[in-house]
């Protein structure tokens, strides 16, 4: 028996029920009355949900109803509440809701013998925007039997049914009944008071059976389960299961890493342009063409026939041509095969040639530097003072801000460290014919000596180079005075040719053997003579050229062209380079915050969206027994959740992006405390903060 006392309902100054009282027994009892009068407010006011109930008692229960604690307690255990809009979560299945709302109850009851009832076995497996409004209200029922509770709250269950559902209803209802629960119905269907044990009607008032309760008890607080047990259920059903907001998410990382990566593309293109040395208006780049050398076995810059001292002079003696200094840029590699002559003379025979770039640390481990590494040189005559970052001698090596960053961080550390590197410096150029059979080879390639250097840091570039240069680009990069390049150069290089002849004595069985080498022609008539092998002193195949005036050097470059040359100006375009680079950082500046921006505002629209499944999903839990703070307390942690996969996914993709732009050497980004800040806070701002501020 529920025995229930209410104050005047009126809204406004319109009353919609006077004060009264209600008794409701056990069994279904009917609420009838036309539309707007007040039947839906009634049922509210006997669910707690407004604040007219003045008295309430459940058997022997007596409920203070100024204790929101209580009342959210007496819900939780008894009352089930099914609204004329059939309240689902929209983003469940009906069968995941059922289980979801039976993790909660000691001992789930089977759902089969209502399923059959209700014919409602196919739409279990469906989301509730698939479902036809009769069939919304049969799933919302069977949500309501699901919490177990004995008294059940249907406004309107069978309104807009066909005569099939209609009479399932009827037909569940009487089980319920018979199961000892109560059931109270606003309704107008009238076949419903075939089978009803009570019924009311409501005109401007409600007939009412009196009755004074003497013993009230007091309704002991029990504990209830706290909502967070649902917690995993949830996360293991969450909305973006749903296929556009998988969809919006991978969009949403996309923006945070693009937005991310595009402030360091900026810095980036601020390095390339600002923080490298530019040749100038007067200053111009002149090198060999490539002669297409076969069989080059060693890779260095200049591995061709180079440019003679009398070539050079032709370019010396051009009129307003100021000088001439060769220039020189070395890759090291992780494995060279130096090819020796042996015993007979044979150019084949390999020894085996390791690159070692050793760190020195003043009080720690060495350390080897494995990476593929450039060695250029510098005019120490021009004024670099623009792009060095740190100066700590003033002998030494310069290197990158990339191989600094890979040494320490500290400059303490880096002004006290030295580095050991060796590289193949060229002596000879070798030209001819190898081989060990009837088949000839050409080879072209230098006769290379490795020179080892070890070398205090002189100082760091505020980026990864010191000069522009049409031939080749690597982030880890050292910079070598040209004079004192010039000079290791020197030391391994020859002045004179030299012609190798390689003879082979001839067996009466007409094979090979005892092969045979000199630098002279062979005399001995029973010897073959294989091939030659002309040695030439190397040449330096690139010079930088200076002009004494920067309008004569178009001039002069038209003129070193016609010589066979091929020409690089940096300096005649530089400030168009400066402005268009600048044109692009603020359009990759630009191009971030427009993306952002509309991220933001389709994240917002998206969200706004969803509100009304928000609220829907609070008064359902509300309407349960659950208290609106702890609901909150679940989005809020949805929200942070959310925030925490979106960082990972958003690191993720930008690990990703620089391990390809590592692999393939495009921009030279390193990732750096910034970069890790700025995806955190753009994922904080799309899947916390936009989302919390937005009204539920």
């Amino acid at each position: 028996m529920l025995y229930a006392e209410f104050k005047t309902i009126q809204f406004d100054e319109r009353i919609i029920l006077p004060a009264g009282q209600i008794d409701i027994p056990s069994g279904l009892t009917l609420l009838l009355g036309e539309s707007g009068s007040g039947k839906t407010t009634l049922m509210k006011t006997l669910s707690f949900q407004n604040a007219f109930l003045t008295s309430f008692q459940y058997q022997n229960i007596q409920v203070n109803i100024t204790s929101d604690k209580e009342k959210q307690v007496f819900i939780f255990e008894h009352i089930s509440f099914l609204d004329q809009n059939a309240q689902l979560l929209e983003n469940l299945t009906i069968q995941q809701q059922i289980q979801l709302i039976q993790t909660q109850n000691t001992t789930p009851v089977s759902m089969d013998t209502y399923n059959d009832i209700l014919n409602f076995h196919e739409q279990l497996n469906k989301y509730p925007n698939q479902l036809s409004g009769g069939e919304r209200k049969r799933a919302a029922l069977l949500c309501a039997i699901a919490r177990q509770t004995d008294i059940l709250f249907l406004d309107e269950p069978t309104a807009n049914l066909d005569e099939v559902a209609s009479e399932q209803m009827r037909s569940l209802f009487q089980l319920l009944k018979q199961e000892g629960k109560t059931l109270f119905i606003a309704t107008h269907d009238e076949q419903l008071k075939a089978i009803a044990d009570q019924i009311y009607e409501v005109d401007h008032g409600i007939k009412v059976c009196k009755k004074q309760i003497n013993n009230h008890a007091v309704y002991p607080i029990s504990h209830h389960k706290d909502i967070k047990a649902l917690l995993p259920e949830l996360r293991h059903t969450h909305q973006y299961q749903k296929t556009y907001h998988r969809i919006f998410t991978f969009l949403a990382v996309l923006c945070v890493a693009f937005c991310t990566v595009s402030l360091q593309l900026q810095n980036f293109h601020y390095d390339y342009i600002q923080n490298k040395k530019v040749l100038d208006d007067t200053k111009c780049l002149i090198y060999a063409p490539d002669l297409g050398m076969e069989n080059q076995r060693y890779e260095f810059y200049g591995a061709g026939k180079g440019i003679s001292s009398n070539q050079i002079q032709q370019v010396t003696s051009l009129a307003h041509v100021k000088s001439a200094k060769p220039w020189f840029q070395i890759e090291l590699h992780d494995d060279l095969a130096l090819y020796e002559k042996d015993q007979y003379g044979n150019e084949e025979k390999a020894s085996s040639y390791k690159k070692e770039m050793k760190i020195n640390y003043p009080n720690q481990t060495n350390k080897i530097i494995t990476e593929n590494a450039l060695v250029s040189c510098y005019d120490e005559a021009d004024d670099h003072a623009n792009i060095i970052k740190n100066d700590f001698h003033q002998n030494g090596i310069f290197i990158s801000q990339a191989l600094a960053n890979s040494i320490s961080t500290d400059e303490n550390t880096l002004k006290q460290t030295t580095i050991t590197f060796s590289f193949l410096s060229p002596k000879y150029l070798s030209d001819g014919y190898v081989s060990a059979t009837n088949q000839a080879i050409p080879i072209t390639y230098p006769a290379c000596t490795p020179i080892s250097i070890t070398t205090p840091i002189a100082g760091v570039l505020k980026g990864n180079q010191m000069d522009i240069t049409p031939l080749h680009d690597l982030p880890y990069a050292i910079y070598m005075k040209q004079t004192e390049m010039m000079s290791y150069i020197d030391q391994t290089k020859q002045t004179h040719p030299e012609t190798l002849y390689t003879t082979v004595e001839i067996a009466n069985d007409g094979s090979y053997q005892n092969y045979h080498f000199d630098t002279t022609p062979p005399k001995d008539t029973t010897r073959l003579l294989l091939h030659t092998i002309d040695y030439e002193p190397w040449e330096p195949t690139r010079y930088l050229i200076e002009v004494d005036d920067a309008n004569h050097v178009s001039d002069v470059i038209s003129q070193i062209t016609k010589l066979g040359y091929n020409v690089y100006q940096g300096g005649k375009e530089y400030h168009t380079i400066t402005e268009n680079t600048r044109h692009l950082q603020s359009m990759i500046r630009i191009g971030s915050l427009v993306s952002m921006f509309i991220i933001l505002v389709l994240f917002t629209m998206l969200k706004y969206n969803d509100r009304e499944a928000q609220q829907k999903t609070i008064h359902y839990f509300t309407i349960m027994g659950y208290q609106k703070k702890e609901v909150k307390e679940i989005m809020i942690r949805s929200y942070t959740d959310n925030t925490v996969h979106l960082c990972i996914y958003a690191m993720a993709l930008i690990a990703c992006i620089l391990l390809l732009d590592q692999a393939f050497n495009w921009f030279g980004i390193q990732i750096n405390l910034m970069l890790v800040a700025t995806t955190l806070l753009l994922s904080i701002i799309l899947e916390f903060i936009i989302p919390y501020l937005i009204k539920h």
